[in-house]
């Protein structure tokens, strides 16, 4: 039998499916390694020196059950508040480690990274994220209590990147884009489904649960942008069940034109997730020098990738 040169385990080339297959994993495993390099250079930002991690992490124990949050929080707090330095450099150098070993990492050195950065991914989702409120009421900023919405972060970044590394520990070979059914494919179709559900709770269509999504981040908008944010913070809270009605339905539009592979269900898809981290998110803090990590929109952004060349290639037969 004449060899063929490539990986054991990786499909071959010669197929569309195949090509697209290999190029989906490729990027979907760039922007993951690139993603935990970032998150790790934005703990090195000389707010992280201040205390702040402290705080995040104090905040985030509030969206836990009670029992955790009052057991854990002295403790934390102590031990952040006086370890600060250590644990800033220490952090940043795990994700940064991770971010690396994913990127140009060998085989072995890559999975390696991979499976660590799932355990990491959930230390960080639930003393960084607070379990993304899935137990109790997020705090949108801390100005006013919601529901975990996607509008607000849910599921976290965190999150979104565990199933980034678990898509990526697929064998090759089992890496397919076509079919009825994909998973590597339709995982974030399914994700906006959800998220279409969990918009849907009783308080946010109510006034205080919109201001819980637009209320908070205004501030930390360029100018140029933050009157539009206070426009529709006006908006939200003068309509909150129009408002909703339009949350609900863009996630499920996003959910179904994901799944549908066609290419303006992948722009719409897309179009959201930037509306959010832009609006409501307020770009994740990232230019006030105080954000660890880019938010949920650019990582689920990510796992669109597979969906969209599959959509591409469907739309050029």
């Amino acid at each position: 039998m004449q060899a063929t040169g490539r990986p054991a385990g990786r499909p071959e080339a010669g197929h569309g499916d195949d090509r697209e297959a290999v190029r989906a994993k490729r990027a979907v495993a760039i922007g993951l390694g690139a993603l935990w390099t970032f998150d790790g250079l934005l703990q090195l930002q000389p707010s992280m020196f201040t205390g702040s991690l402290a705080g995040t992490v104090a905040g985030s124990l509030m969206s836990l059950p009670p029992a955790i949050y009052f057991a854990s929080l002295g403790f934390i707090e102590g031990f952040f508040r006086g370890n600060v330095a250590a644990l800033d450099v220490g952090i940043a150098a795990i994700q940064v480690g991770l971010g690396v070993s994913i990127l140009a990492g060998g085989e072995r050195a890559r999975r390696a990274a991979l499976a660590l950065s799932i355990l990491w991914a959930a230390a960080v989702w639930v003393l960084g994220e607070g379990m993304a409120g899935v137990f109790g009421a997020t705090m949108a900023g801390g100005v006013f209590p919601g529901t975990p919405c996607i509008a607000s972060g849910f599921p976290g970044a965190a999150a979104v990147y565990a199933v980034a590394a678990v898509l990526l520990l697929v064998p090759d070979a089992r890496w397919r884009l076509s079919g009825r059914f994909s998973v590597v494919r339709d995982a974030p179709a399914l994700l906006f489904l959800g998220c279409a559900a969990v918009q849907a709770a009783p308080l946010m269509w109510t006034t205080y649960g919109q201001l819980s999504i637009f209320a908070s981040n205004a501030g930390s908008l360029p100018p140029a942008l933050a009157g539009a944010a206070a426009a529709l913070k006006t908006l939200a809270a003068g309509y909150p069940v129009a408002t909703n009605l339009l949350e609900v339905g863009a996630c499920l539009a996003a959910g179904v034109g994901l799944l549908t592979l066609s290419r303006w269900g992948v722009a719409f898809a897309l179009g959201w997730l930037a509306f959010i981290w832009v609006f409501p998110l307020a770009l994740a803090g990232l230019l006030t020098g105080a954000g660890t990590d880019p938010s949920t929109p650019p990582a689920l952004a990510l796992l669109i990738v597979p969906a969209a060349l599959e959509a591409g290639r469907r739309a050029q037969r």
